[in-house]
């Protein structure tokens, strides 16, 4: 049985061809025409990259595989040489073995026996005669133990162009390596604009637009009644796949020891590449930290890194796999539009003891949240996050709560984003109006009467405004700055005198209150873009908001044992099949 494919670099999807092989010497190219690799004699490649490393103590840990072979096609006489490299005994070599390819492909043992299972193993081939590798795959002898098939949900709305380009790939270099009974495609259209689809593996399904949780809470409904799929996968529309990752999915959960393993997708950069935003990420107490953030994938020091199993309390929604037997046990998520809902439904999977993984090459590339984010973002966040700490946050009281929600609030304000700490004010009110508020909101009139509301939307900005010199430039930090920083509000109460004219820019995602010290106006831009949107010093804003701050604050003082104890009743009703039927306005 296959563990994983060789993959090589694909036009349209990503070819940082660092991420697949390395060229260690001679002439080595990747033809993206023939999709073979193509080497010169004498010429060496070797695989000890992050989509085709294989990270075997994963493997043994999580599967029933008891040894590990490599199948290698192509043409061309040469050297196969396979190493090891674990923290006991550094790089290694387990096997070397002169060989001669052909079209059909040729199986070598790696590793023949269970205790032999470790580190992360890659091989290489070092050419005698002009060769090409055209195909390959890790593989085990070990028959599979579960019978898998996916249900792949994509929430969408308005992005029929993203729709396309997935749909696509995924045809070409998926559907004829998963029988059609095995994968099927559900696209949650909450714009209601796709029209139905032509590929009897894909379903279009119109929605309301009641945000990712309603898309994806409505094709889990969807998979449940079904009941022809064992997982769903729930997967961002804008996100840019590797067909092969549902591949090495759907093996690695027919190998599972666990039938309910849940498997989470790493998130890669859009913007660049090589490199890791997250594979799962750790909450507590209100605050959020991504795992493997960063990590540069071409260095295999970043791989072995990735090879360290962090735990991680949630997975996001852009690929993440769980048991269709979720549904059952622990019901859909929470009805809040979007954000949080995906960390909430996993702290629910924690909760119930679900095991969760993630694994080399099981990815997905994804543009930047704050590209896509708008001002009104901020409502949810803010309002969601305290829901889901009623639910499982417990411990924490009014008074953490408390000081969460002002360290942001506080922040904003020295920033001058007074329309964010309005949005966060906004959500945090309509929390405190209980449960039934929320179960009877209607997310979509709800959202655009937000998007109205918003004063701080990016737009294209005239390049006579772009200062380089005056971008993310650097400031000073110390001790003294910091106490007039604390003493005068971040400059608010500052005469005009000693205040700065002029403006100065920010990233968008600018979090840098040291940086708007003593400044009158900042433009928040998004240089690559060239959008973006101008704030200015109101010292009538800073004081209205900072005074309906504190209003907020006794109102979580007054009203939050209560609220808290009204949200924990109502979370069965909210997330139960028969709410969700009617929410979405498709009972049956």
């Amino acid at each position: 049985m296959i563990l994983q494919n060789l993959v090589f670099p694909k036009i349209g999807i990503c070819t940082e061809e660092k991420l697949y092989f390395r060229v260690k010497r001679g002439i080595c190219n990747y033809d993206y025409e023939q999709n073979r690799l193509i080497l010169l004699a004498n010429a060496s490649v070797q695989f000890d990259t992050y989509f085709n490393s294989i990270l075997a103590d994963r493997w043994k840990k999580y599967t029933v595989i008891k040894n590990i072979k490599i199948r290698i096609a192509g043409e061309g006489q040469g050297v196969l040489n396979v190493y090891r490299y674990s923290s006991y005994n550094g790089k290694e070599l387990i096997s070397s073995k002169a060989i001669t390819l052909n079209t059909q492909g040729e199986t070598y043992p790696v590793v023949e026996t269970e205790d032999q299972i470790y580190g992360i193993i890659y091989y290489e081939f070092n050419a005698i005669s002009d060769s090409y590798i055209m195909e390959g795959e890790f593989c085990t002898d070990t028959e599979k133990v579960n019978d898998v098939s996916l249900g792949i949900v994509i929430t969408t709305f308005k992005r029929e162009a993203y729709i396309k380009r997935n749909m696509k790939s995924l045809s070409q270099y998926l559907f004829d390596k998963i029988d059609d009974t095995c994968l099927h495609i559900f696209i949650i259209d909450n714009a209601q604009t796709l029209g139905e689809s032509s590929s009897e593996r894909i379903s279009v399904i119109p929605n309301k637009n009641y945000g990712g949780a309603g898309g994806y809470g409505r094709g889990m409904l969807e998979n449940y009644r079904l009941g022809k799929y064992s997982h769903v996968v729930l997967c961002d529309d804008d996100a840019t796949y590797e067909p092969e990752a549902f591949l090495r999915l759907f093996n690695l959960l027919s190998l599972a020891k666990n039938k309910e393993l849940c498997v989470g997708g790493s998130m890669l950069k859009l913007d660049a590449p090589v490199f890791m935003h997250e594979s799962g990420a750790r909450y507590s107490r209100l605050e959020i930290s991504p795992n493997k953030t960063m990590l540069k994938l071409t260095e295999f020091a970043s791989l072995a890194r990735f090879n360290i199993e962090e735990y991680a309390s949630y997975h996001g929604w852009w690929f993440f796999c769980f048991p269709i037997t979720c549904v059952e046990k622990l019901g859909l998520p929470l009805p809040i539009f979007f954000q949080i809902d995906d960390m909430e439904y996993s702290l629910r999977l924690r909760d119930h003891n679900y095991q969760t993984t993630d694994l080399n090459g099981i990815c997905v590339w994804h543009e930047s949240f704050q590209r896509k984010s708008s001002t009104a973002t901020n409502y949810y966040w803010a309002r969601n996050k305290m829901i889901n700490s009623f639910w499982h946050e417990p411990y924490l009281n009014a008074l953490s709560c408390i000081k969460w929600f002002d360290k942001y609030l506080i922040e904003s304000l020295f920033l001058y984003r007074y329309d964010k700490a309005h949005m966060m004010l906004k959500g945090l009110d309509d929390v405190f109006k209980g449960p039934e508020f929320l179960m009877n909101l209607n997310p979509e009139t709800n959202h655009q009467k937000l998007l109205r509301e918003q004063i701080d939307k990016p737009h294209d900005i005239d390049k006579s405004l772009i200062n380089l010199k005056l971008y993310n430039r650097p400031v000073r930090k110390n001790k003294l700055k910091k106490a007039a920083m604390i003493i005068t509000f971040n400059g608010m109460l500052l005469p005009k005198f000693l205040r700065h004219k002029g403006m100065v820019l920010e990233p968008l995602d600018n979090y840098r209150t040291t940086a708007t010290f003593r400044q009158e106006s900042i433009l928040y831009v998004d240089i690559e873009r060239m959008s973006g949107f101008i704030v200015k010093r109101s010292q009538k804003e800073f004081w209205r908001l900072l005074l309906a701050m504190v209003k907020a604050d006794l109102k979580i003082l007054t009203k939050f044992s209560v609220t808290r104890k009204n949200f924990q009743n109502s979370f069965p009703k909210m997330t139960s099949v028969d709410f969700w039927e009617n929410y979405v306005g498709n009972k049956k």
